[in-house]
């Protein structure tokens, strides 16, 4: 489904990514692990199509999604989802849960109605463990895990075939790690989608990724599980 063939990136002189190639395929779990500063995030950028690589190309689909020559395309805009790090940030403050969820239902016409976007919201954060009564509260009311599971519901709104999970539960506590990790392997067992877990929790990649693999220096070397 995702292929990375060749993905250079420099900041200035320093190497941040070499050459590095991957693949991914429908409904895997593929986990990447790396000191901080090791190119993990500036990974995922590409793949969300906020970054630019300097060279080597990225297909999805068997078709280009990018390369150092040609901008992301934005017809895999909804396809690919990033689950950042810093959950609170990535939501607004004055929105409720539920409509940031039912936010891009409707702005992508995913559902005919606003009562309809409503009862697909409700369904999204049941399969990300959290209950209804949580769509009226706001995220200051809501815990770190809480807030991350919201991201995945909003994320999973536009029916993506890939997730990319940037340090998802690095700043979570085991029981709301276990619960993240828990809700990725129902989304790749029962619904095909993919995810691309990047942590520095080795233990964790191991328990829950059929591939782990370490991004050091710029190179990507797959480690034995």
């Amino acid at each position: 489904m995702l292929s990375v063939q060749q993905l250079s990136k420099r900041y200035g002189d320093k190497i941040v990514l070499e050459a590095l190639s991957l693949e991914i395929a429908p409904g895997e779990i593929v986990g990447i692990i790396g000191e901080s500063g090791s190119g993990k995030s500036t990974l995922a950028r590409i793949l969300c199509g906020t970054q630019r690589p300097d060279r080597g190309m990225v297909f999805f689909q068997n078709q280009l999604l990018l390369s150092a020559d040609k901008p992301f395309d934005p017809i895999f805009r909804r396809c690919i989802q990033l689950i950042p790090q810093q959950p609170y940030a990535s939501l607004d403050p004055l929105q409720t849960v539920g409509a940031a969820i039912c936010e891009p239902l409707l702005f992508h016409k995913l559902v005919a109605s606003k009562q309809e976007a409503h009862q697909r919201m409700e369904e999204l954060l049941e399969s990300v463990l959290l209950p209804v009564s949580l769509a009226s509260r706001r995220p200051a009311a809501l815990s770190g895990g809480q807030v991350q599971r919201v991201l995945i519901a909003r994320s999973l709104a536009v029916q993506p075939a890939l997730l990319i999970a940037d340090e998802a539960t690095s700043m979570l506590d085991m029981h709301a790690q276990a619960q993240i990790v828990r809700i990725f392997q129902q989304l790749s067992r029962l619904s095909g989608v993919a995810v691309l877990l990047i942590s520095h929790d080795h233990a964790l990649l191991a328990s829950v990724a059929k591939r782990v693999y370490q991004l050091k220096k710029g190179l990507l070397e797959q480690k034995t599980l």
